[in-house]
């Protein structure tokens, strides 16, 4: 069977087949699709019966799903599978609990639980990203709905890390300040107080659970400045 080859610069790509996606912005078409993975030698795509190289791959379809590149660090590229299309795609490597969760612009859909490690974005056919403020603060700055979310994340974050550092530093200067009374308390026969120390201790404990408690609502806002985007 022959290969069609287009660039995708001059045309739209054709979702109702199989193809790979290449990083020159070129598109392989074909029937049958498969990615070999090998413990021993290199992986590679097979197409066809033609093999290519997974370092060439941006993105490939096939009747399992859409793919792209989540993780290129490696020797062999980690792929996501899409499962949000829409005008910023979602991505998971965490394809236990992605089986069920495929959806296109029109389905309903839900963004709870996007903001972790199993997730990724993009848009249209650019590079696949990890779901973080960092990254989300440009691909999201042309709606503002979007925009309002990214900075309270950003407000957030800053609170939390401020929670973090107190509450470090006055569980650390607890300890240090039991330390030098147990030591002093060799040369001097007077009991130790150590009531102050372990309200710092507690203080600190406190503070920093509570920044752990305001941190988590950043993956929230995270998550609803995507759903904004794609309404």
């Amino acid at each position: 069977m022959f290969i069609i080859i287009q660039l995708a610069a001059t045309g739209q790509v054709n979702e109702q087949k199989n193809y790979l996606y290449l990083k020159s912005d070129s598109v392989i078409y074909g029937k049958n699709i498969s990615y070999k993975a090998r413990s021993i030698g290199s992986s590679y795509f097979l197409i066809d019966s033609v093999k290519i190289k997974p370092d060439k791959v941006k993105f490939y379809k096939t009747n399992a799903g859409f793919y792209g590149i989540a993780d290129n660090s490696t020797l062999d590229p980690v792929f996501a599978i899409r499962i949000i299309k829409s005008k910023i795609n979602i991505y998971t490597t965490d394809t236990l609990n992605s089986a069920f969760r495929h959806y296109d612009a029109s389905d309903l859909i839900t963004y709870e639980g996007l903001a972790d490690k199993y997730h990724f974005y993009n848009k249209g056919f650019g590079d696949v990203k990890k779901i973080k403020y960092r990254n989300l603060q440009y691909d999201l700055s042309d709606n503002p709905e979007s925009v309002l979310h990214l900075n309270k994340c950003r407000s957030i974050r800053g609170i939390s890390t401020a929670l973090y550092v107190t509450g470090c530093a006055a569980i650390i200067g607890g300890l240090v300040s039991v330390y030098t009374k147990t030591e002093n308390k060799q040369s001097n026969w007077l009991k130790p107080d150590f009531t102050f120390n372990i309200i710092a201790i507690g203080f600190g404990a406190s503070s920093c659970l509570t920044g752990l408690v305001v941190s988590s609502s950043q993956k929230k806002h995270i998550e609803k400045a995507i759903e904004a985007y794609n309404k």
